[in-house]
């Protein structure tokens, strides 16, 4: 009986320590993804291997949040800022890879615009060899993760390669792409070759359809703070489900709308607003 009761007592010492770690993760979750400014102290806590899929994982959350779309791209800019200032410089490449892929497609024109000028000024130091050295890890990251299409592989290795051009013009971009192209997987390198120099120029209609012009300005559809964040409803169980397929975070959280006095019910399931990426029949197959 003792030996029972030890066993049942030790089962439910593991339960409750497995909640804890649960808990704790969801909490940190919720704090980074509502507040960037206390990322670097939760990352000071982690382990180097854990603090790239975390910044996916926080990227997924901002993403889902309930508010407008101004204030949603804005954190996305700041918790990406966040998490490549504070991390490891070995592991910083990684880290730019997932915030990349945890992007939803239809933010991935504003937010690059809005994440590239502090992202340019942190990479500053880095001389022409090394930068492409860090360039090709960004991408090789994107290539090696697990769950991604060869199109969405596609159009998140585009915008990885115009978040990182630094070139003084188009030319010089071009040339720094042109470098990359080799190292990327076959199955995909001719989509990207064929998109970026128009990707480059800011046009990502081969990457996301007829409807990439408009994405490339958030629309203030809502009013900012007049609606509390709950974080354990707009993170739905992202801490709690690491294997999460990147690209469904491509369904944002519907927008709120404020401005008319009572906010909008979000649309049924089954409706989404969420554009189809596409990378047209001529663009692909190319090599």
């Amino acid at each position: 009986m003792n030996r029972k009761r030890y066993i049942h007592a030790a089962i439910a010492a593991v339960c409750l320590s497995l909640s804890w770690f649960a808990v704790a993760a969801d909490e940190s979750l919720g704090v980074a993804a509502s507040d960037p400014r206390r990322i670097a102290g939760i990352v000071g806590k982690m382990e180097a291997a854990e603090v790239a899929p975390f910044a996916g994982q926080v990227m997924q959350a901002v993403a889902k949040m309930p508010t407008s779309p101004k204030h949603r791209m804005r954190q996305l800019c700041d918790v990406a800022v966040e998490f490549t200032r504070t991390a490891d410089p070995a592991g910083r490449a990684a880290v730019l890879g997932h915030l990349v892929m945890n992007t939803p497609f239809q933010m991935l024109p504003g937010w690059v615009a809005g994440f590239k000028p502090p992202l340019d000024e942190l990479l500053k130091p880095l001389e022409d060899p090394a930068y492409d050295k860090f360039s090709a890890a960004v991408l090789k990251e994107i290539g090696d993760a697990e769950g991604l299409t060869d199109e969405d592989k596609t159009i998140f290795t585009t915008f990885a390669i115009v978040l990182l051009a630094r070139g003084k013009d188009q030319d010089e971009n071009l040339a720094f792409a042109n470098r990359l192209f080799p190292l990327l997987p076959a199955a995909y390198r001719g989509q990207v070759a064929a998109a970026t120099p128009a990707a480059l120029s800011g046009d990502y209609t081969p990457l996301l359809g007829p409807e990439a012009g408009r994405m490339r300005i958030v629309m203030p559809e809502a009013k900012e703070g007049e609606r509390p964040v709950n974080l354990p409803e707009v993170l739905g169980g992202v801490a709690k489900q690491p294997d999460l397929l990147v690209h469904d975070v491509n369904r944002p959280a519907p927008l709120i709308r404020t401005d008319l006095g009572v906010p909008t019910p979000p649309p049924p399931a089954a409706t989404s607003t969420t554009p189809k990426p596409v990378v047209p029949p001529h663009y692909k197959g190319q090599s």
